[in-house]
């Protein structure tokens, strides 16, 4: 009789979450990182992230990467997902214009203002540049 493989152990509470195989697709939804991490399938911080998916002055209140917040309702936190076709379009982008010799055009900004918990409060209802 031919030897048993052994199976992989199951993973138990309290154990690292297991890192994503990297096949060199992204997901269609990626969650952000935690706080100190970076994402496993871009390496961009949790506060780069921040900065392509929610409106601030870094990206001119227009941001260039679509992502959702999942929230229950009257919750005031939820879950940010970020679409991965939008973040991996929007990368493309940069890096063809880089090659090309273009600077992708981001206005300097002296203070980091793109803060996930006070941006998503006030997503709904901020007011744009220019709109009434």
């Amino acid at each position: 009789m031919p030897p048993m493989s052994e199976a992989a152990p199951l993973p138990q509470p309290g154990d690292a979450e297991p890192k994503p195989k990297q096949t060199g697709a992204i997901p269609l939804w990626i969650r952000l990182p935690r706080p100190g991490t970076r994402c496993p399938y871009t390496g961009l911080s949790r506060g780069t992230m921040i900065e392509l998916v929610l409106p601030c002055p870094v990206n001119g209140h227009r941001p260039p990467v679509r992502s959702v917040c999942l929230r229950k309702r009257g919750a005031q936190r939820g879950i940010r997902l970020v679409n991965g076709e939008s973040l991996a379009d929007y990368l493309d982008r940069l890096a063809d214009e880089q090659a090309s010799g273009d600077q992708l055009h981001i206005a300097p900004v002296e203070k980091r203002e793109c803060n996930l918990r006070s941006m998503s409060r006030r997503h709904p209802t901020i007011e744009r540049p220019g709109e009434v």
